[in-house]
């Protein structure tokens, strides 16, 4: 930036203010030209990640994928404070159950024994249970 306007402050004290014009033009088309490029591929990546339906973060090698993430302990081992509905949903997929509450909304997961996520009134996360291991039954003696 410093260069540029040393150069332009060269050409002025010179007197050729039709060169600089041409000077500032020229450099302002190309770089134009060039955002328009990065525009355009952002907006096809963009349209890329808008087809796609979300899938969970967490989700397991496809091979041994499962439908269920919430199920899956380092899904919730990624949760924050903080984040999105959006950012839980790809994390942990859809919820069993959903309720509003007076100034919060809990998702449930009833499946994975009891696990639910509550957000705020901003719709972020502000806590969460995680779900509870079944207790093994006592071995027979």
């Amino acid at each position: 930036m410093r260069s540029t306007v040393a150069a332009l402050a060269c050409l002025l004290a010179l007197g050729d203010a039709p060169a600089l014009a041409q000077s500032v033009r020229e450099a302002s088309c190309a770089r134009a030209t060039e955002l328009e490029g990065v525009v355009a591929a952002l907006e096809a990546r963009i349209r890329i990640l808008e087809s796609q339906p979300p899938t969970p973060e967490c989700a397991l090698a496809p091979a041994a994928a499962s439908s269920r993430p919430w199920e899956d302990p380092r899904c919730w081992g990624r949760l924050r404070r903080g984040m999105t509905r959006f950012e839980v949903l790809r994390l942990l997929g859809d919820p069993g159950k959903a309720s509003v509450y007076d100034g919060f909304e809990r998702w449930e997961y009833p499946a994975a024994l009891g696990a639910r996520v509550n957000f705020d009134d901003r719709g972020e996360v502000a806590s969460w249970s995680p779900r509870r291991q079944r207790l093994a039954a006592p071995a027979a003696k």
